[in-house]
């Protein structure tokens, strides 16, 4: 849902064992090119060559500095 729209290409997360749980939290591998369309896309309120691709308000949030963490947002480094 993410990556067809951006054009991105190959991109995998860690699974903890064969059949496994995926950690979306961390561990996702993918060409620098691919990460800067992410980028891109989270710079333009979730807009990538003028789709949006996330709603705004979700990347508001992404965005948003935590109380525990400033340099922390929702599951985004800031």
């Amino acid at each position: 849902k993410l990556w067809q729209p951006l054009g991105a290409r190959d991109g995998y997360f860690f699974v903890d064992k064969e059949g496994g749980m995926v950690h979306t939290d961390c561990c996702m591998w993918a060409s620098i090119r691919d990460m800067v369309r992410v980028g891109e896309m989270l710079m333009n309120k979730g807009i990538f060559q003028g789709k949006q691709v996330l709603p705004a308000g979700w990347v508001d949030e992404m965005i948003t500095p935590s109380k525990a963490n400033p340099n922390y947002g929702m599951q985004i480094w800031l």
